[in-house]
């Protein structure tokens, strides 16, 4: 409905998952800077015109990122505050807390372009791999201690369940192997699936008990 209104571009059709169409729509793209908004997620009203403004002064900027809130059953839960300095090493070490989190970023083309997008073989942890190859090229960050938007967390997501768990777990697992992540950087990936696994599984058995 939003066709002729707003400069957009809209392609519906078969996929390789998320990554896939996520690479496809910024190939199409032909403006400097990117991001994406998962279909659940929203932007603070005025954080685009902020971030372009900052950009414009700064053109030496590769990634900007900040701060989201939690959103959970349509209400604003917790805030976010990403860590002000991100690095490769301490993405490796702290997996997924230690990158910036959508909808929290905006980076310039050629960070996607230097990486050559998002490896379409993960289904689940796509955008750790992406964000763990872009970090490695030591790009230029900037941290605006700002809110960007809101993450909604989804009970019914794919990786909140337990086969997404399980799967996320096993994707997190290799990417780390192949950047050589330190067993201590292992060991914390474990242990958060663990306890995620193990208080989904408990959550699950509750409602199937009051069922």
């Amino acid at each position: 409905k939003y066709i002729g209104i707003y400069n957009i571009k809209y392609i519906s059709g078969e996929d390789m998952g998320i990554y896939d169409a996520l690479n496809k729509g910024f190939k199409m793209a032909k403006g400097k800077i990117f991001a994406w908004l998962d279909s659940d997620n929203y932007y603070k009203l005025d954080i685009t015109q902020k971030i372009v403004s900052i950009l414009e002064r700064q053109e030496d900027i590769d990634i900007i990122y900040g701060n989201v809130i939690i959103v959970k059953e349509n209400t604003p839960h917790k805030d976010f505050i990403t860590k002000s300095s991100l690095n490769f090493n301490d993405a490796l070490l702290h997996n997924t807390s230690s990158i910036p989190v959508q909808p929290g970023v905006f980076f310039k083309r050629n960070v996607f372009e230097r990486v050559n997008g998002f490896n379409i073989k993960y289904r689940i942890a796509g955008d750790y791999d992406f964000w763990l190859k872009a970090l490695k090229n030591n790009p230029n960050m900037y941290y605006l201690n700002s809110v960007f938007g809101f993450y909604r967390v989804e009970n019914n997501a794919l990786s909140q369940s337990l086969k997404g768990i399980r799967n996320g777990f096993k994707e997190m697992y290799k990417i780390g192997k192949e950047n050589n992540q330190t067993f201590h950087g292992t060991f914390i990936l474990v242990k958060k699936y663990l306890l995620g696994y193990i208080s989904t599984y408990i959550k699950n058995l509750k409602k199937n008990y009051v069922k």
